[in-house]
């Protein structure tokens, strides 16, 4: 996430952009958010909410929601204003399952 709650902060360490063709921005997709720089992915990510293949290439997918993409779809039908929740979206909950 973002510390500083404005949407540009980060954990002030950045990873390389690491692409797999393998995993695309499909419905549910986990993938890391950067600024312009491609090598500046820090401590956010972004989750799909439906397809968005013209990130493809450009932005490390890492995950896909196998589970409650409900809460997804609420998350994403949030009142916003400037690209910001209204009122404050926060995840308490999240399990990660590997292969």
């Amino acid at each position: 996430g973002d510390p500083t709650g404005t949407g540009a902060g980060g954990s002030g360490n950045t990873i390389d952009l690491e692409i797999n063709t393998a995993l695309t921005h499909t419905d549910g997709a986990v993938a890391m958010a950067r600024s312009s720089d491609p090598d500046s992915a820090s401590s956010q990510f972004y989750i799909c909410d439906g397809p968005q293949h013209g990130l493809d290439g450009n932005y490390a997918v890492f995950g896909q929601v196998i589970e409650g993409m409900d809460i997804v779809r609420a998350i994403a039908a949030v009142d916003t204003v400037d690209d910001k929740p209204v009122k404050d979206v926060v995840m308490t909950r999240v399990y990660i399952e590997s292969p």
